[in-house]
């Protein structure tokens, strides 16, 4: 069963009429194969959508969300899922998944789909290459034949091989949310029971929230407001709250000093653990804003 809904995702505007789009692609499908006739031309109605972007951008959550608002179920598998130690049993594995979101007519989503879709092996060395490629050529089977709603998902679309990119109708990519998208998370991500409980922040506050967050996904945003809860909980225990009765600990809560104290915290992890890429990125943006100031130089003395 779905875990989440439209209203819960923060989403920039191509992502969410992308995302908009496909659930119309599939509620059109009688109006497009039957009535204007394209089954003539393509006799398996075929959904397959690709999502891509960083981790935590909500590439799941979007999948859970396609099926809520097109009212089905939903299959949750990777390749662990359906990898074998027994040669031959992961295409069969493939198979009975298929098999079961046709039964329930289900969608079937595929997260780390790299995994699957990966560049097939030239030279055979080993029974593992032959089972992995064995694998991939049932699954380009399977998408041509079977009429499933099938979503992949990945962090490393440049390892897709081309005979699965020519299968995908649409590729949806998944950005990080800038400020105000981050802004409105946090909101989102912060229990309606603390606010129930007269935690409130400005604006202003927000703001600092959002600054402290970039470079955040989502799923980070949601990792430094829980380290908020714990850091508030953990000090009510160490300030002997834990004697205190279950009416006096309800009136402990978290203020914006502990918000703001714990996403300082997690963004300095964050950066250490991020610091390959944080420095790519900087050199990356100093060698274009050099280039650019050469490429200026250039044309003035030229005019």
């Amino acid at each position: 069963t779905p875990r989440f809904k439209m209203e819960q995702i923060q989403l920039d505007k191509k992502t969410r009429k992308a995302l908009q789009e496909c659930i119309t692609l599939v509620k059109k499908q009688p109006l497009i194969y039957d009535t204007w006739g394209f089954r003539q031309i393509d006799s398996v109605p075929k959904t397959i959508i690709n999502f891509y972007g960083k981790p935590g951008t909500g590439k799941t959550m979007s999948a859970h969300i396609i099926a809520d608002e097109l009212k089905k179920k939903i299959i949750l598998s990777n390749y662990a899922d359906i990898e074998s130690k027994y040669v031959g049993d992961a295409p069969k594995n493939l198979v009975a998944t298929f098999d079961l979101a046709q039964k329930h007519d289900a969608i079937l989503f595929f997260d780390e789909a790299d995994s699957f879709l990966g560049k097939r092996i030239t030279n055979v060395s080993h029974s593992a290459d032959q089972a992995i490629n064995s694998l991939r050529s049932e699954l380009l089977k399977l998408l041509e034949e079977r009429a499933v709603i099938v979503i992949f998902a990945t962090n490393l679309l440049e390892n897709y091989d081309k005979a699965f990119h020519s299968r995908i109708l649409r590729s949806i990519e998944f950005v990080l949310p800038n400020a105000k998208q981050r802004k409105k998370i946090i909101q989102k991500t912060i229990p309606t029971k603390l606010y129930e409980q007269g935690v409130q922040f400005d604006d202003t506050q927000l703001d600092i929230l959002a600054s402290l967050s970039e470079g955040f996904a989502g799923r980070e945003i949601k990792n430094a407001v829980l380290n908020a809860l714990i850091s508030v909980a953990n000090k009510s225990e160490s300030q002997g709250a834990k004697n205190v009765d279950s009416e006096k600990e309800h009136e402990i809560l978290p203020t914006f000093k502990d918000f703001k104290k714990a996403f300082t915290s997690f963004k300095r992890g964050f950066e250490v653990s991020h610091a390959d890429e944080i420095r790519n990125k900087n050199v990356g943006s100093k060698i274009h804003k050099n280039l650019a100031n050469k490429n200026y130089k250039v044309i003035k003395e030229k005019k």
